[in-house]
């Protein structure tokens, strides 16, 4: 919908007798006094204008916004309804004016929680909100999903709109070195609520955690990030992700080399295959993997037994202190 007319304009004003809440739904409050409390097309219509951050819109387009599915003249008749209920809510105010043509709204005497929480966010500081997660981007507006289907498709547009710039916010903090560590990490932990598959704020909270100190908080992240990306998506995290587990592993804290297990080949072919010859594929697999700095290989003398259709499987690989195992057929 872009027949908005007006220009971008601050939400801010020292001077502000209007809030609107739209988190959580529509709201609005004059001198901290709820107005047009059930008057769901006159709140639709205010929070729009809020939202675009635009100074009017014209009567037709109101119109054709809000009753999308119902003829002119009926639409045309619910919004002249709509601006009186308006008109009378604010009538002690001077922040509100439609005339033939059009509909304006003095949006520097209105404040507005959602444009708050970003202004915090864009100085670099996690409101609380967002410090204990959430679904932040589904309340946004909740409950008006059924106005029409041009008003919900803008109020999908919008959520995704204002995601990307909670996103954008949050990026920039937790890459921020000058901020504390702990608002870094709890950035990066908000971005993952948002997105739990992104694997960029994942990286950073795991290197977050990792210089300070706390290494079992980065394989948590880690381990969150793989379950994630291996239950929805059917794939482990990237190469550059995996990497930095490693180097976290090995060089934080004195943490020990991953240990790997390689277990005996399976034979899927017709004929028996001589026992020495799945060792004989173990011992020249394990004998390779040996030469490789970052991990340590168990000696394939002690993996031998091991065997996936033994129901002590999982116990044997923890008895060895195993981090991975490999298994393959010949």
């Amino acid at each position: 919908m872009n027949e908005v007319s007006g220009d971008d304009i601050s939400p801010s004003s020292p001077d502000l007798n209007l809030r609107l809440e739209l988190i959580g739904g529509i709201s609005l409050y004059l001198d901290g006094v709820p107005v047009l409390t059930g008057k769901r097309k006159a709140l639709a219509l205010i929070g729009y204008i809020c939202a675009e951050r635009r100074r009017s819109v014209t009567r037709e387009f109101a119109a054709e916004f809000l009753w999308s599915d119902f003829p002119e003249t009926q639409a045309r008749g619910s919004l002249r309804q709509v601006l009186s209920d308006i008109k009378k809510a604010l009538a002690t105010t001077k922040v509100w004016e439609a005339d033939r043509t059009s509909i304006k709204l003095d949006l520097n005497s209105v404040s507005v929680d959602l444009f708050e929480l970003l202004e915090l966010l864009e100085s670099g500081k996690l409101p609380n909100r967002l410090e204990a997660g959430g679904n932040l981007i589904s309340q946004l507006i909740r409950g008006y999903e059924d106005m029409g289907e041009a008003f919900e498709q803008w109020v999908r547009d919008f959520r995704d709109y204002i995601e990307k710039c909670v996103m954008t916010c949050l990026s920039e903090i937790y890459q921020n070195p000058n901020i504390g560590n702990a608002e870094r990490r709890q950035s990066a932990e908000a971005a993952l609520v948002f997105d739990p598959l992104n694997e960029d704020a994942a990286r950073w909270a795991m290197q977050i955690f990792a210089h300070a100190g706390d290494v079992a908080g980065a394989i948590k992240v880690y381990g969150r990030l793989y379950e994630k990306l291996d239950s929805e998506l059917g794939m482990d995290p990237s190469e550059l992700t995996q990497q930095l587990m490693v180097k976290i592993k090995l060089l934080v804290g004195g943490i020990r080399k991953p240990r790997i297990a390689i277990c005996p080949m399976q034979c899927l072919g017709p004929l028996q295959v001589p026992e020495h010859f799945t060792f004989g594929t173990l011992d020249e697999i394990a004998s390779h993997l040996a030469t490789m700095n970052d991990i340590s290989v168990i000696s394939s003398n002690s993996t031998r037994r091991l065997s996936e259709t033994n129901e002590r499987f999982r116990a044997e690989l923890a008895d060895l202190q195993t981090d991975y195992f490999m298994k393959g057929t010949v």
